[in-house]
């Protein structure tokens, strides 16, 4: 069990090996997995069972982190008179996070979802802002059946009553939906009240990327998993202000350093003509502020108790884990690639469908290492042109 939870993914083959070096003792494969799977249960808890105690975990959130907003829902049953319902969906807003978004003076919020990859299918979405200092800001997250329209509208519904919007609300939101009209992602549409030029949804993806280690474990371990990234993230960047000195925040400072070098004459010319004449980082706008950027990181994600200390849920129905669903073939643990996107293999790109040059004879169909001493009217190494003499 020590091995499993310092390292989940851990090969059959190299407990195997583990087992003959540490104790002279060979075990069948299969039993090494068997065994394998039972201790991953124990360690991260078992995927059914702990539908039942999710109610509780959110009161216990809820507890622990005051102004947090956690939304379960159900299935609907066809008897009300079940003490039992099906589990549909999440959402799970905490409370630092919230004060610190609203503090951070920039309406832009990037949407994003990610597949679960444990027996029980599923979608997590993410709602993501940008920090003072242009990095990410994560703000909430939901685990949804799936990803459609009905699971969306819900999360976005629940998102809006914690940024308390209304309808005239001038939020910039960004996806990475394609073939929408210009007015949704020209920068030239663009209103002000963003302060960002971003048009990639790279922040969700990072994201995405930061809670991968959660996603094929059982939801309540896969939800603390987040919570615990997030709540160590809030740390390291308040070490990162604590080292910062300046009026502005290190990217922004970077930034407007820039701007001065490419029009030094310029501002010379405007602050030889004009007397007392602020200095540029007076008109800088306050979502860049390094006072800011504290402000936004001074709320902290408080952690939880054990699970023996949690309240119990007044609510008289049973939890039941989601339908599972056997997929046809292996288990996917790679996410979709866009049709247009291109196949990548490690950090190189796909050479299929490109045409192969040769290297000594700059013929076409082969390369180098497959050269045999075919000639042509390229051929390097003898002039050749092709032509008759």
């Amino acid at each position: 069990m020590k091995q499993i939870e310092s390292n989940p993914t851990i090969p059959v083959n190299a407990l195997q090996e583990d087992l003959i070096q540490k104790f002279e003792m060979n075990m069948y494969r299969m039993k090494v997995h068997r065994e394998k799977a039972l201790a991953r249960k124990h360690v991260f808890g078992d995927f059914q069972k702990q539908y039942a105690i999710l109610r509780d975990y959110g009161l216990e959130l809820m507890e622990r982190n005051p102004r947090t907003n956690v939304k379960i829902d159900c299935h609907t049953e066809p008897n009300i008179n079940f003490d039992t319902r099906t589990f549909r969906r999440i959402y799970i807003c905490l409370g630092a996070l919230k004060k610190g978004f609203k503090a951070n003076l920039r309406d832009f919020i990037g949407l994003d979802g990610t597949f679960m990859k444990g027996p029980y299918p599923g979608q997590i979405l993410t709602a993501v802002g940008v920090d003072s200092n242009n990095g990410i800001y994560p703000l909430a997250y939901a685990l949804v059946e799936n990803e459609t329209t009905d699971s969306w509208t819900w999360f976005l519904e629940q998102l809006g009553d914690d940024l308390e919007l209304y309808a005239n609300s001038n939020f910039t939101f960004i996806s990475d939906r394609q073939k929408i009209p210009p007015a949704h992602w020209e920068r030239s549409h663009f209103s002000g009240r963003a302060h960002t030029n971003i048009l990639l949804n790279n922040l969700c993806k990072v994201l995405n990327g930061k809670i991968q280690g959660g996603r094929d474990k059982p939801i309540i371990y896969c939800l603390e998993y987040i919570r615990e990234y997030l709540m160590k993230r809030i740390c390291n960047v308040q070490r990162e202000i604590d080292r910062s000195h300046g009026p502005l925040t290190p990217t922004a400072t970077t930034l407007l350093d820039q701007m001065k070098d490419k029009h030094k004459s310029t501002c010379d010319k405007i602050k030889h003509r004009a007397k007392n004449v602020p200095e540029l980082e007076h008109w800088v706008h306050p979502c860049y502020w390094l006072v800011t950027w504290a402000e936004v990181y001074k709320h902290k994600i408080d952690p939880i108790n054990g699970r023996l200390m949690w309240p119990k849920s007044p609510c008289p129905t049973k939890l039941l884990p989601p339908k599972h669903v056997v997929q046809v073939g292996r288990p996917k643990k790679k996410r979709k690639r866009a049709y247009d996107e291109p196949a990548t293999r490690g950090h190189k790109l796909s050479k299929k469908w490109t045409t192969v040059i040769c290297g000594k004879c700059n013929n076409k169909g082969h390369n180098s290492r497959t050269f045999k001493g075919q000639g042509g009217p390229n051929d390097k190494r003898t002039g050749d042109t092709g032509g008759k003499k």
